[in-house]
């Protein structure tokens, strides 16, 4: 197992969905949930959150391309992508 860095640019309420799907392939992740914004003009707001991952490579990929086909106008990069092999589908940076 390996930590991969990821950034996660995009809807503040959605980082938590990544999160989990990341949880799901059995990937252990740090992070720390953005300051949560009750006005108008902050909920629409774009977030940035670091995450360090540590699992297995292919699972992390999984997770990430399964919230990139949900959730495409968020951005989710990965430290490293570029040296993973795509499997199939479109592979997004």
């Amino acid at each position: 197992m390996t930590e991969t860095r990821i950034t996660y640019e995009g809807d503040p309420a959605l980082v938590s969905l990544l999160v989990q799907m990341l949880e799901e392939e059995g990937v252990e992740v740090q992070w720390q949930r953005p300051e949560e914004r009750r006005d108008v003009s902050g909920m629409a707001e774009a977030v940035v959150v670091n995450l360090a991952a540590v699992g297995v490579l292919t699972g992390i990929k999984a997770a990430v391309q399964k919230f990139r086909g949900r959730f495409g106008r968020s951005r989710v990069n990965v430290e490293g992508e570029d040296d993973m092999a795509p499997s199939g589908g479109r592979h997004r940076a």
